[in-house]
């Protein structure tokens, strides 16, 4: 069982990973700011020299941070122990993602890639039918499945919006995973 301590940090590793990943994924766009227009999503700062240092950390804090927000406290509760797995497996993926350049190793990668995606919509529609069936969660699992099917347009495209989407779907979920978090926590 998990410290109190523990389950008050586990919404906040939720809030600092994207915040953290996306200060840095914003430096990789300065750095790169071609990566606004050719139609590579996230993945694309994997693969320059000045970029893959910021882009690996990112990836490694972010999925630090859904392993340690796995820590959700007394697991006897069945949505904290589905939650906590699940952020595990995405931490995991996460580290995968990194350590499958999709310039070497592409059908690898987008399996991880593809993989994080599904897992994410499914957590986020298990909470919408077990915890949280709230209007702004709602709208955020939309954002979230609207950006996932844009982005799953984009990727076979030369040109598009596959970054921002990724990105939109990422901060969408992590939204929706702060507030049903916060919201379990309260009610423990």
């Amino acid at each position: 069982m998990a410290s109190a301590t523990s389950v008050k940090r586990s919404p906040r590793y939720l809030i600092y990973g994207p915040l953290i990943s996306l200060g840095l994924l914003l430096l990789c766009v300065f750095i790169r700011p071609d990566s606004l227009s050719v139609d590579q999503g996230l993945s694309y700062f994997g693969v320059y020299k000045l970029t893959v240092i910021p882009y690996g950390a990112a990836l490694l804090l972010y999925a630090f941070c859904l392993w340690r927000a796995s820590e959700l406290g007394d697991h006897r509760a069945w949505y904290r122990s589905i939650l906590s797995w699940s952020l595990k497996l995405m931490a995991l993926l996460v580290v995968g993602l990194l350590a499958t350049p999709d310039n070497v190793l592409e059908t690898l990668h987008m399996i991880f890639g593809s993989s994080l995606f599904v897992l994410q919509l499914l957590i986020s529609l298990l909470i919408l039918k077990w915890l949280a069936s709230n209007l702004v969660n709602i709208g955020l699992f939309g954002l979230e499945l609207l950006c996932g099917i844009a982005a799953w347009y984009y990727l076979p495209l030369s040109q598009g919006l596959l970054l921002q989407t990724q990105v939109i779907f990422q901060l969408a979920f992590a939204a929706l995973l702060v507030r049903v978090i916060n919201l379990t926590t309260k009610s423990s």
